[in-house]
């Protein structure tokens, strides 16, 4: 059992058999102060929930890692994340569930560590999140890091779950870090 900045856990001894559980909030508070504007007053005061998303990673084996991540803020429920990950090897990982498709850089970094509380525009143009398989990996030590996606779909700046047409998308990346 561990507690500690990344969240609870309960693990094995050979830590072969993992789950956490960790979670991100943001709140957002408005206020109009000294304004003689009732209308003004009421329509732009407020306090709001965000974020809630509580979050699960569990790991089997040593082998497939599971991850699960709702979310409960701006008055709705929405699943985010829902996918497991199998890595028998570094340079060979595959996934399947809803993830964040490899499209737009912005999008690879975690709600948490954006520097500013909105995500840019640009992050308009990519799905948030999209249901599908990936083939992924680190080769050579992650100098070279790939993506290889087959997707519904989701329109851009979506999280759709259901596809309603026969069409997939394609999408991959490719990365070098030789330093």
């Amino acid at each position: 059992v561990s507690a500690g900045e990344s969240g609870f856990g309960i693990a094995s001894a050979d830590r072969s058999y993992q789950i956490n559980f960790h979670a991100l909030l943001q709140a957002d508070g408005r206020r109009i102060f000294f304004s003689d504007d009732p209308v003004l007053r009421d329509k732009v005061d407020t306090f709001l929930v965000r974020r809630a998303r509580p979050i699960i990673d569990a790991t089997l084996l040593n082998l497939v890692d599971l991850r699960l991540m709702p979310d409960f803020g701006n008055n709705t429920v929405a699943l985010y994340d829902a996918y497991g990950d199998v890595h028998p090897t570094p340079w060979l990982r595959i996934r399947a569930g809803k993830f964040k498709p490899p499209i737009g850089l912005e999008r690879l970094q975690t709600d948490n560590w954006v520097p500013f509380v909105e995500r840019s525009l640009d992050s308009n143009l990519s799905a948030q999140r999209d249901v599908g398989a990936e083939l992924w990996g680190d080769i050579a030590n992650a100098a070279v890091h790939y993506e290889l996606a087959w997707l519904n779909g989701n329109p851009d700046n979506a999280i759709n779950d259901v596809d309603d047409e026969h069409a997939k998308s394609y999408a991959g990346r490719l990365f070098f870090r030789p330093f």
